[in-house]
């Protein structure tokens, strides 16, 4: 589920399509989910939200 379920806030339909379409095409690119909640609790959202790019995919380069 998108961000803005999970905190249960307003959210546009159209954010929430396009965050779904993405989890959906890592997966299908990569094998496995880019991050099991998508809530600042789990540590590779939580490098996403705060734009540490590099190490969300250094992470993931080293568990495949």
């Amino acid at each position: 589920m998108a961000p803005e379920i999970h905190l249960k806030i307003g959210y546009n339909g159209t954010s929430v399509d396009l965050f779904a379409a993405s989890v959906i095409l890592f997966i299908m690119c990569a094998g496995n989910p880019a991050f099991e909640f998508a809530t600042p609790k789990d540590d590779f959202y939580k490098t996403l939200c705060t734009n540490k790019h590099k190490h969300f995919w250094m992470s993931h380069l080293q568990n495949n």
